[in-house]
This record gives C-alpha cells, structure tokens and sequence, in this order.
C-alpha cells in the first residue's frame, strides 16, 4: 500500500505504471489522503503525480543553480572538511615515513578513505 503520493513522484509516468499494474493484477488504488481513487479520479491523480515531478525536478535545478554560482565564487558547497591543513600537512609527512593509510586514520579518528582520499 502506497501511504504517501509522493512515493509515486519518481515520474508521472513511472506513478502512472504503478497504478496500472495494481488494477491488472486485481488491486483498486485508494488514496487514504486524497479524495480520490483510480476510478473517478485518474485526472486529479495525474494532475497530483504531474505537479510532484515538477516540484521535485525544481528543488533539484535550485540546488545544481545553487553549486555554480558557490563555485563561480569560490566558495565550495557540500560538506566540511574531514582535516585541518595541520592534519593534512602531518598526514603527508607520515605517509613519507611509510605509515599506513589505516594506522593515520586510527591515530587522526577519520575513516580511511579519508586518507585515501587526500592522497589523489
């Protein structure tokens, strides 16, 4: 059972298959928080999944919109970094001497891909 119209949001078309394929195998589609089902209400319910794809592709536009113009800024979305420059600067003179990638993590409390990480 689909609790939230959302979940359907992944494309009008995709929302639409899914309901379909539930009528051919014997299920009725019923909204619990919309007023309609797959019967008398196919065009609401297209206009529902229509305006939830938009929504959804609109957020993903803002946010792509929203990393240019950080970027063309200098300034670098996403998240922080794992290492200070002192941690770095200390993670590549060890690295020199020979210790492993795992031993850093462990002495610096980061995963080890963060180490790998840095090294590329």
């Amino acid at each position: 059972m689909v609790t939230d119209i959302d979940r359907l949001s992944r494309g009008l078309t995709y929302g639409l298959q899914v309901i379909e394929g539930l009528h051919r195998a014997g299920v009725e589609f019923r909204s619990l928080a919309e007023e309609f089902d797959r019967v008398t209400g196919k065009l609401q319910l297209t206009m529902v999944l229509a305006f939830s794809e938009w929504w959804r592709n609109s957020i993903r536009e803002r946010s792509v919109t929203g990393q240019a113009k950080a970027r063309a800024e200098d300034r670098f979305p996403g998240r922080w970094a794992s290492l200070t420059d002192r941690q770095r600067e200390y993670t590549r003179s060890e690295r020199s001497k020979g210790v492993s990638q795992r031993e850093l993590a462990k002495r610096l409390e980061v995963s080890r891909w963060t180490i790998q990480q840095m090294e590329r």
